[in-house]
């Protein structure tokens, strides 16, 4: 990856109309800086994108995989991605069983 990061940075691949996201970040994450995360979604926005970020205090890299920590955070992020569907009207969020 070294030499490519211009290539494989979203951050210099926005522009205007690029789908809406929403991001899940750890504080805690080595691999991507939450800086470069947070620039991201700023740079989105002004492009009048919409982008979503979710920061996690001292989670690391990863930390809402399935099967970690008996699936808490797993389902934390699994409702806020629904939530965020819901508001772009992709789909009606079911009801609570």
């Amino acid at each position: 990856l070294k030499g490519r990061e211009t290539e494989i940075s979203p951050v210099h691949h926005v522009k205007e109309g690029i789908a809406p996201c929403i991001i899940f970040h750890g504080t805690a994450d080595e691999d991507v800086p939450l800086e470069n995360v947070e620039r991201f979604c700023r740079l989105m926005k002004q492009a009048g994108n919409i982008c979503e970020l979710i920061v996690f205090e001292k989670r690391e890299h990863g930390f809402y995989n399935y099967g970690l920590e008996e699936n808490r955070v797993f389902n934390q992020t699994l409702a806020a991605a629904e939530r965020f569907l819901s508001s772009l009207e992709f789909f009606e969020m079911r009801q609570a069983l």
